[in-house]
């Protein structure tokens, strides 16, 4: 049986207990508070148990908790950040709607709880790939013999894309007078999705200055007295149209960590990063100045992030396609940044974006920023490379 077989038949019981999880733990909290179930909340805690249990599976679907995870670190993060949603909807609703008057300490109680359990269980089911039934292919060299061989074993075939097999994943099959063809459709979006888009950038942009003013005196008190000034620093990057900008960051490295070496990444245990800096990257508050550059429209919140222009050169030379991902606007987070690393390889990255640029919805960007959330409880993620590269090509992997 097929790793995505064995999955499938734990994701029914997954489904289940997860729907008993969100009315358990707030039972659990009325036990623990109250000893027991006062009569005055009984009927609030009916009216709300089926609420918790059908929106704890529906937003641990959206946040892919139904699906293959990578590590410990990621299921506990997109646990606890499913949790809050669960927590900030019902609130909400028991806000408006007088029937769901419970507790307030009892719903904020039952957050970490319900985090907590919905962890433990996918860590006890082992919610990850089996890579002993997963067949990695790259799809330039497929043979359709082998995958079939494969695939008849009980093996899942795994297609590493190129940008061929990309444009091909989004084309319709035509009927013509001597067979069937595959045709590509235009990559753009419909005039309400660019209103739409605008209108989130600038609802959000607008949240995060507000954000950036709350936190800009302790932060930037933290900087001068941890490094010194500036606190703030703007950098050259390529965006739409291979136009370049100036970025804004909350410096995170010495002033003169460039100096002599030119534009590098950076690499784990960096010693041009300062004290403070390591906490702002982990917890990216570093990239929060960037709201402005979305203000400005040189961003969105969500897209390809965007490179130098020392290191875009280089991958645009030795990675095939990789000047693709200037047609869009370039983002504060990208679906690279949600399933890959600071440290994954620009090609993979490339990937990442030219499934996003390719397959693009609202519905994608919604799923982007909400799984974001999670991202920055995942330090692992901001992780800079092993070793440092000034240049990069294919033969250097």
């Amino acid at each position: 049986m097929s790793s995505r077989a064995r999955w499938g038949a734990r994701q029914y019981l997954l489904v289940f207990l997860d729907a008993l999880i969100g009315p358990l733990s707030y039972l659990l909290v009325f036990y623990m508070r109250f000893r027991g179930l006062p009569s005055a909340n009984f009927h609030a805690f009916e009216a709300v148990a089926l609420f918790v249990a059908v929106l704890g599976v529906g937003v641990n679907s959206l946040y892919g908790l139904y699906e293959e995870i990578g590590s410990r670190e990621e299921g506990l993060a997109l646990s606890v950040t499913s949790a809050f949603l669960v927590l900030v909807l019902t609130m909400s609703l028991s806000f408006f709607l007088r029937a769901f008057a419970l507790p307030r300490s009892v719903i904020l109680i039952a957050w970490p709880l319900q985090a907590v359990l919905y962890a433990a269980l996918r860590m006890a089911l082992g919610q990850s790939v089996n890579e002993s039934d997963v067949v990695r292919q790259r799809a330039d060299s497929i043979v359709p013999e082998d995958v079939l061989r494969e695939t008849a074993a009980g093996h899942d075939v795994v297609l590493e894309p190129d940008l061929v097999t990309l444009l091909l994943s989004t084309a319709r099959i035509v009927r013509l007078p001597d067979g069937v063809a595959l045709a590509l459709s235009a990559h753009q979006l419909h005039p309400h999705q660019r209103i739409l888009r605008r209108t989130i950038d600038l609802v959000l942009g607008l949240l995060g200055l507000v954000a950036l003013a709350i936190l800009i005196i302790p932060i930037g008190l933290l900087v001068i007295l941890d490094s010194g000034r500036p606190v703030f620093y703007a950098q050259e990057r390529v965006g739409l149209g291979e136009r370049v900008f100036r970025i804004h960051k909350i410096r995170t490295m010495r002033r003169d960590a460039e100096q002599g070496t030119g534009a590098v990444l950076s690499t784990a245990g960096d010693e041009r990063v300062t004290g403070v800096g390591r906490i702002l990257r982990a917890t990216r508050l570093d990239e929060l100045p960037q709201v402005w550059n979305v203000l400005r429209g040189e961003m969105s919140i969500v897209g390809p992030r965007p490179e130098r222009p020392e290191l875009y050169e280089q991958y645009k030379r030795s990675i095939p396609g990789y000047a693709t991902r200037t047609l869009v606007r370039p983002g504060m987070t990208g679906l690279a940044q949600v399933y890959g690393t600071y440290a994954t390889e620009p090609d993979e990255k490339l990937q990442y974006d030219l499934v996003y640029i390719f397959r693009y919805s609202l519905g994608l960007d919604l799923f982007i920023i909400l799984r974001t959330i999670s991202v920055l409880l995942q330090p692992s993620k901001a992780r800079g490379r092993e070793e440092p590269i000034q240049s990069w090509s294919h033969s250097a992997r």
